[in-house]
């Protein structure tokens, strides 16, 4: 999620949640912020430099977005302290179930 943009990030959410089965989970790491990060990610493709930016986003924001696409924040998931203290976090969704979204409105 690091590489999607703002104006791009839910739509690669509902894409990600169209791909998953009733009650399956989908796992996303992000780094923990607001807005572009100042230091970009460089990759290193035959011999050419890719400088990518890096969009960093809350876990609130997630959990906003993704009830439009039916997922359900269950927690967030485990890392290393190192990258936890870089700024690196794991939240885990998962998909409502038609039962469950159903229940939800009676």
């Amino acid at each position: 999620m690091i590489h999607a943009r703002n104006d791009k990030v839910e739509a690669v959410v509902k894409n990600a949640a169209g791909l998953l089965r009733n009650n399956g989970c989908f796992l996303m790491i992000v780094q923990e912020g607001q807005g572009v990060k100042e230091k970009l990610s460089s990759l290193e493709i035959k011999g050419k430099s890719l400088r990518r930016p890096v969009y960093c986003y809350t876990k609130e924001f997630f959990i906003d977005i993704s009830k439009g696409a039916k997922l359900q924040f269950l927690k967030e998931g485990y890392l290393d302290k190192s990258l936890i203290a870089q700024g690196w976090r794991n939240y885990i969704f998962k998909k409502e179930s038609l039962r469950q979204t159903h229940n939800k409105k009676t």
